[in-house]
């Protein structure tokens, strides 16, 4: 499945609502960045759909078929729309990209307690960390590429590109330019589909049921139902801002696209490093142990977004900088402790899916909520010594706030029995 992941990590880092490139392309379509939250909200509230998934598991005779079907769909899905974006009137390219995102996204999430519990299937209990750790690297592989050729064709038709050829072209041609890119990662969406249809599906999830007369016991599966809890409360700081640091780099901070690119680079390429190093640490002292100890550098994030602004790009890189730390073991330690949860038999797509309606959803929330923030925030200005924070800073301060308590999560964790080799009885 690595090729899997390879190519679909190149389509979320090109397609995804809230990638770099995805918000470049609406910003050159001139949609505000106070609306930027809008469009993590719609893929955020798509997660709903998982329970539909669960309904109608029972009946699907082909579940591999049913995966790669609605994968393709949601490619072909995002080619349409970003070829009738540019055509639409001004006023409802919002509201019709939101939409557009929502179905693509639908795609997904009728389909992930599936997926998700097709790899845990065919992971080894005493391998997770490391195969994760694995799997993860190809991702980053993949976000790589898909980062480092929008940095490059940045460089030779932005705006104001290091070889002069924009001057050849009219300025509304630049989201022409960036359409394509989009276009060309919709091809690895479908690529990565294909790829798909020659992974093995082990039997545990070819015959998986469920009866939602089981669901009641998930509700009374504790460690599971503590890491559930931890893991909102440890998202709450990042389900405002989420939609708009792309936003507040480009049109902000006044970074161009290319150095933006060249950051992401950087910081992928540390991260893969960090990943293997990251992974067992949490295999020998467990999720709970991990997080609590990285968790605080999320805060150097915040707050290292919220001094920087024009003429301080450099802060942006020291608070990605921080973030790639603690990312690395954020999403190893929440898979395996995820995997350490969840019961050996039973309706075991219905524990995915409702995690991942509780990851998402307060995101999708988080989105609506923003919007109205932003915009109520628009000509507001608020001194801090030496520092004049606008809209985006006031809200990275406020995250940064939030996040205090939030590293207090883990405490939710079960202390014992969540390491990588161990499975809920």
């Amino acid at each position: 499945m690595n090729w899997t992941v390879l190519w679909r990590s190149i389509f979320d880092s090109t397609c995804s609502g809230t990638s770099l490139l995805f918000t470049a392309f609406l910003l050159a379509l001139a949609v505000e960045k106070e609306d930027m939250g809008y469009f993590p909200a719609a893929v955020s509230f798509a997660c709903l759909l998982q329970m539909i998934c669960l309904a109608i598991l029972n009946q699907l005779k082909n579940r591999k078929r049913y995966i790669i079907t609605l994968g393709v769909v949601e490619a072909v899905a995002m080619m349409v729309l970003v070829s009738a974006a540019p055509f639409l009137p001004g006023p409802w390219r919002v509201g019709v990209v939101a939409v557009g995102l929502l179905m693509a996204a639908a795609c997904v999430h009728l389909t992930r307690p599936l997926t998700d519990e097709w790899l845990a299937s065919l992971i080894p209990p005493g391998l997770r960390g490391r195969y994760l750790s694995r799997r993860l690297r190809f991702m980053n592989l993949g976000f790589l590429a898909g980062v480092g050729i929008v940095g490059l064709v940045d460089l030779r038709f932005g705006a104001e590109p290091i070889w002069d050829f924009w001057a050849f072209l009219d300025s509304i041609a630049r989201h022409w330019v960036l359409g394509v890119l989009l276009l060309a990662g919709t091809v690895c969406g479908v690529a990565s589909v294909i790829t798909l249809s020659r992974a093995h599906m082990a039997d545990v999830s070819l015959v998986s049921m469920v009866r939602f007369r089981d669901l009641p016991q998930m509700w009374r599966a504790r460690r599971y139902l503590r890491l559930v809890l931890a893991v909102v409360l440890i998202n709450v700081p990042f389900c405002l801002p989420l939609g708009y640091f792309h936003a507040f780099n480009l049109d902000v901070v006044g970074m161009p696209l290319w150095l933006v690119c060249v950051m992401w680079i950087g910081y992928l390429t540390v991260k893969s490093l960090w990943m293997r190093p990251a992974s067992r640490l949490v295999d020998r002292y467990g999720p709970r142990q991990a997080l609590l100890i990285f968790l605080p550098m999320y805060m150097g994030l915040f707050f290292a977004m919220a001094a920087a602004g024009p003429g301080r790009p450099w802060l942006v890189f020291v608070a990605w900088g921080a973030s790639l730390v603690v990312d690395a073991v954020w999403m190893v330690a929440t898979q395996v402790a995820l995997y350490g949860s969840v019961p050996k038999e039973g309706a075991r797509p219905a524990y995915f899916a409702v995690f991942n309606i509780f990851m998402l959803a307060p995101i999708g929330l988080g989105g609506l909520v923003a919007v109205p923030v932003m915009h109520a925030l628009k000509d507001v200005t608020l001194e801090i010594g030496p520092l004049t924070l606008s809209q985006f800073q006031i809200l990275f301060v406020s995250s940064g706030v939030l996040m205090i308590p939030a590293c207090l999560g883990p405490l939710l964790m079960d202390r014992d029995r969540m390491r990588a080799g161990q499975n809920c009885e």
